[in-house]
């Protein structure tokens, strides 16, 4: 299903121009050999072009289709290292960077068309390069320092590159498809096809290898079966597996750091091959607070729910559309897939938007509507910035888009981190309202999970956390200007243990009362005794998980219901 998905897509963005045909790819080159029809190297011609950030990167350029290297000697054709073309390399491995030459200049004698002059050119300069001298040639000593850290060159004969020579593409054309090899049925396309031994590497993946990694791969007895070696394994034919390369390597060239969810790369595409359909979901599932509002997005998520076609940048969005979501991490020279889901696009933005719901919760900012992305989520799952579980991260994402229930490991983790540093923030007030929400449990009532502040329910946890804030909130008050409060030394216990602790905080809390102003102490004692008047005379001994998540979105609540009150004096 995966592999299909993307050969579909290919196919779609193929029908548009945005990919290559079978045969040919779209690869990075940095520099360009200019020879005259003798081989003599003219001069080294610098293609990197400045990409947005200022800085100077390779260009894409289409050229015959790369082979799939392993660590012996392949030459591609046409587009080729320091070592193929010029058999210079920075490791000092001189016999291999003359057999490297040697495989690239067989090669382009086989498949360079007869009877053209860019022919006589490029195997005039393997025939008369001077491998020996070659460190020392004028016309390399620019780029030189470059180059032999990595890049591609290609041939540029009369001001054009040798790859655009029509007799060039007809030829690599006829002898791309003339090869013989075996066929196998295709377990992608259904259809009878060249067996693909190796499968093209999937590249621009964070933390996988530079030169790419195989999302499929049978390196090693224990991953074959029946005696069957290499692409035997999962028989896949050649189109199938330059498409799905091809679609593959053109998300990835896409990707930003707000791609990502811990390790996890995540893509995402229409069947159309429509890129709005990226964009609107970027924006909805990942946030993008640069180019759209908070209204923006409700408005446009509301519209989807309902079935509208939606106008977006110019274009229609089909609620209808076939999406698909993919998560990709990397395992060293491979890469292992985290989640792939199916749907349509509309379905995904209502799952979305039920997950949004489910977070709402008042805050100091005065704002329950805010997007919070699934990066900001897992941000208070992990003690430092970046820390957190690649495991999590995939199943807390696949939990949002396919509505499902949320895995334990998010609460067991803001439970974790709320009882070490005893900050419950509004993200995490809303993780621990949107768990219950969805994975309803019996110690903790829904009457509890709302928006804000609940002063009807009789629920002991929650009118705990409650009396826990007002306890602070008057230590406070008659003490302006602490560095530290109850809910530094105490949360914890009060929260897991409420009978050993709350009585001391109470009998505290009574000294404090006397050092305030009448009116203060009146409004205070009347609070207590609204809030004393809910619970048991014996209080809990222990407060189970659940119970613990009611405390502590009783001491949020009422927290925010100060907020709210000092704005209403203060205006």
């Amino acid at each position: 299903m995966i592999l299909e998905s993307l050969v579909r897509y290919y196919e779609a963005l193929a029908e548009k121009g945005e990919l290559s045909t079978p045969g040919w790819s779209r690869v990075d080159v940095s520099y360009a050999l200019d020879i005259d029809i003798h081989g003599r190297l003219k001069q080294v011609v610098c293609l990197k072009q400045e990409n947005q950030n200022g800085k100077m990167s390779p260009r894409k350029m289409l050229v015959p289709q790369q082979v799939n290297k392993t660590s012996g000697i392949n030459s591609n054709y046409l587009c080729e290292n320091s070592s193929y073309f010029l058999g210079l390399d920075s490791k000092g491995k001189a016999e291999r960077s003359k057999n490297c030459f040697m495989a690239a200049a067989e090669i382009h004698k086989k498949n360079m068309p007869a009877g053209e002059d860019v022919t006589t050119a490029v195997n005039n300069f393997f025939d008369n390069w001077d491998i020996g001298r070659a460190d020392n040639c004028p016309e390399l000593q620019e780029y030189k320092k470059d180059f032999l850290k990595s890049g591609n060159f290609v041939f540029l004969y009369e001001g054009k590159f040798a790859q655009d020579y029509e007799a060039v593409k007809q030829q690599w054309n006829k002898n791309y498809q003339s090869e013989s090899k075996e066929k196998c049925l295709c377990s992608v396309t259904g259809k009878y096809d060249e067996l693909a031994e190796l499968h093209n590497k999937i590249k621009n993946i964070r933390n996988a290898q530079m030169a790419g990694a195989s999302l499929v791969s049978f390196n090693a007895p224990a991953f074959e079966s029946y005696g069957k070696e290499r692409g035997w394994n999962a028989q896949t034919g050649q189109y199938a597996v330059f498409a799905y390369g091809e679609a593959l390597n053109y998300l990835t060239n896409k990707l930003t750091y707000k791609n990502y969810i811990g390790d996890t790369a995540v893509l995402f595409y229409a069947l159309s091959g429509e890129t709005v359909y990226q964009d609107a979901f970027s924006a909805i599932f990942l946030g993008d607070e640069d180019y759209y509002s908070e209204q923006d997005l409700s408005r446009l998520t509301e519209d989807i729910c309902e079935g509208k076609m939606v106008d977006f940048e110019d274009e229609k969005l089909d609620p209808n559309m076939e999406f698909y979501l993919l998560g990709i991490a990397p395992n060293n020279a491979r890469l292992s897939i985290r989640f792939f889901e199916r749907a349509t696009f509309g379905q995904f933005v209502r799952n979305i938007k039920h997950h949004q719901d489910r977070l709402r919760i008042v805050n100091d900012e005065k704002s329950t509507g805010k997007f919070l992305t699934t990066w900001q989520l897992l941000q208070e799952t992990c003690r430092e910035k970046g820390d957190m579980s690649p495991v999590l991260a995939g199943e807390l994402t696949r939990s949002i888009i396919e509505n499902s229930r949320y895995p334990a490991t998010m609460i067991n983790a803001v439970d974790l981190r709320i009882r070490a540093d005893h900050q419950i923030n509004p993200n995490r007030a809303a993780m621990i309202k949107a768990y219950y929400l969805k994975n309803e449990n019996k110690y903790i009532p829904k009457e509890v999970l709302t928006v804000g502040l609940n002063k009807e329910t009789d629920d002991i946890p929650y009118n705990l956390g409650r009396l826990f804030a007002v306890l602070e909130r008057i230590q406070c008050a008659a003490n302006p200007g602490l560095n530290a409060t109850i809910k530094d030394k105490f949360f914890g216990g009060a929260s897991s243990t409420p009978a050993t602790i709350m009585p001391k905080l109470i009998d505290l809390a009574q000294k404090h009362l006397r050092k305030l102003e009448a009116g203060r102490k009146v409004y205070f004692d009347k609070l207590l005794g609204e809030i004393l008047d809910k619970l048991d005379e014996r209080l809990p001994r222990k407060l189970n998980m659940p119970e613990r998540g009611a405390f502590q979105l009783g001491y949020y609540h009422q927290m925010q219901e100060f907020f709210k009150k000092k704005e209403r004096e203060d205006n």
